[in-house]
This record gives C-alpha cells, structure tokens and sequence, in this order.
C-alpha cells in the first residue's frame, strides 16, 4: 500500500500545508515547483515496487534491497537522490529484532519503505501535519525527523538492557541459580545484536555528516549530528553493558565454583572424620555379639578414642576456620 503527503509552499518558501494526496496525484504534484512529495510504501506488493520503479526510476539495486529482510544500515549515492537505510528496534519472543526502514531521497520527493505497520513512520505523519517550522528543508526536515524518531526509539531498549543487567547482578550475589546462565547468555545475545544494529547506522550519519551531499539541506546538518551524537552514545553504552555482561558471567562462575569448593570441604570434613573411625572398627573386627578381645574394658576404650577422636577433629577443624 503507498500513501502520499503533499507539502505546499508559497513564493517565499513558506509551508502552506501538508495534505494527504493518492500515489498518482503526488507524482503529477511532484512535477510543480511549488509541492514536495512524501510517498510510504507499507508492506509494498510487487505491483507497488512495480510502481515506484516506473515513476521514479531508481536503481534495481536499491529496489532489491527494499525487497531484501535485514540489509545492513548504509547510505549511498545515486544520480538524483540519495538511498538510505535504517533499522528500528522490535521486541519479540524475549529478544531484541529490528525493522527496516529504506528511503530514497531528493530534492523532490522523500519516498520510505517498510514492511510493518511502524509507529515511527505513523509519528512522522503526524509530526508533519501538526509542525512545519522546519518543513521548509523539504525532504531534509524529513530525514531529520525519521533519524530523531529511530534513535529516539533506542532509548527504551537500552534502559530495559539496563535494568536487566541490574536485576541479573544482584540475585548472581543473593542468590545463583541455572536459569542465571541462560539469562546471561540472551543478554550477551541481545547486545550483539544492537551492536552489529547500531554499527553501521553511525557510519551512516557520519558519512551523512563528513561528506555533505549536496541533497542534504546544510541548516539539517547540525540536527544530523545531534543524531549521531545519540547514536554514538548508544554505541559506547552497549559496549559498557556488553563489559558488564562479561563480568556477570565471571561473577556466575567464580560463584558457582566456590559453592563447588564449600561442598567439597564439607564433604571432605566428612570423610576425615569417619576415617580413624573405620580404622579403629575395622582393627577390632567391631560387633555387638563378640565383644573385641572378649574384654569390657577394650570395647569402652575403643569407644571413648572414636569419641575424643571425632570431637578433637572437630575443635581443630573450627579453630583452624575450615567449619
């Protein structure tokens, strides 16, 4: 499904309105100086790429990765307009995805592509209707909002990352249990993912930056580069948690291990005390019917030296902090 958003100006540049127009008539408004057009393409079907390619002749390259599923974040340069791609972030099945959003960019026209219902590009619409104190940098502005609502969008993830990695901490020291592991591991999982996510989208906004494109509106620049600046730091944070993660997993282990240890010296304590008691049964031939040498006096003395002997390991054990 493509809909179409038409920007008016007046002589002097000034935005009149933005109305919503059918895909034929923003392509006959995009022919008059005065209209820049914003065509979106939800979950486009071949007869729309069909569209969009015989009305705006773009690269069959850019059309296939529109049509491709996690392409990586890239800008590149075409004759005419720029294409661009960013990613979104999606929660599913407790663990983080992302969505691609493809835009073509001109002084013309501003054409975006995704295959969801995004709430990024449902905001942007309504951004566009109710603010047009910088409509005037035409497909610019646009590409500003998009980039501020995709980053903005990153925000929630990283302080959920954030509070995960707390509560992960805190019971590794309270209290370790297996499902601890698994949690570590999906966490290790999620901030690679947004990683290799996040990677490529600041080379983006600072090719944007750095090589200044002529399509690019320069009063946008300094607004593109809050934009990296933000993604910047997304990128410092995730790789702080991904440190941190590492540490929870040391923390995991050395918990585990000493747990080990404390089993082992217990078991050990155990073993040491019952070993001069099964020395001393065994050289009598111990039992209950034939007393040892047939004398009271040997029995209760074999007795009493397995006593003294279970209390003088265990006094020593404590004193020397092993209990």
């Amino acid at each position: 499904m493509i809909r179409a958003f038409a920007r008016q100006t007046d002589q002097s540049g000034t935005v009149i309105g933005v109305n919503a127009v059918t895909p034929a008539e923003g392509a006959r408004l995009m022919q008059m100086p005065d209209y820049h057009i914003w065509f979106d393409a939800c979950a486009p079907s071949d007869d729309d790429y069909r569209w969009l390619d015989q009305t705006f002749h773009f690269h069959p390259l850019t059309i296939e990765d529109a049509k491709q599923h996690d392409p990586r974040a890239k800008v590149t340069e075409y004759e005419g307009y720029l294409f661009i791609t960013l990613h979104t972030p999606r929660r599913q099945d407790e663990h983080e995805e992302s969505d691609e959003i493809h835009v073509w960019l001109s002084g013309k026209y501003f054409v975006s592509v995704h295959d969801l219902d995004n709430p990024i590009i449902n905001n942007l619409i309504e951004l566009q209707r109710m603010n047009f104190s910088l409509s005037e940098w035409g497909a610019s502005f646009l590409l500003y909002r998009l980039s501020d609502l995709v980053v903005d969008a990153y925000f929630p993830v990283l302080d959920n990352l954030g509070d995960r990695m707390d509560s992960l901490e805190d019971r590794i020291v309270s209290d370790i249990s297996q499902n601890q592991l698994n949690e570590i591991f999906a966490l290790k999982q999620d901030l690679v993912f947004l990683r290799k996510t996040i990677g490529p989208m600041r080379e983006v906004f600072n090719s944007l930056l750095i090589r200044r494109y002529s399509l690019i509106d320069e009063r946008a620049l300094v607004y593109l580069r809050d934009v990296y600046e933000h993604i910047v730091r997304f990128y410092d944070i995730i790789d702080s948690y991904r440190d941190l993660a590492s540490n929870a997993l040391d923390a995991y282990l050395s918990t585990v291990s000493n747990n080990l240890n404390l089993v082992m010296k217990r078991l050990t304590i155990i073993t040491t005390i019952f070993m001069p008691l099964t020395f001393v049964t065994g050289f009598f031939g111990m039992n209950f019917v034939h007393l040892p040498f047939e004398n009271d006096l040997v029995f209760w003395t074999a007795m009493a030296v397995m006593l003294f002997g279970v209390v003088g390991m265990l006094l020593w054990f404590k004193h020397e902090r092993w209990l």
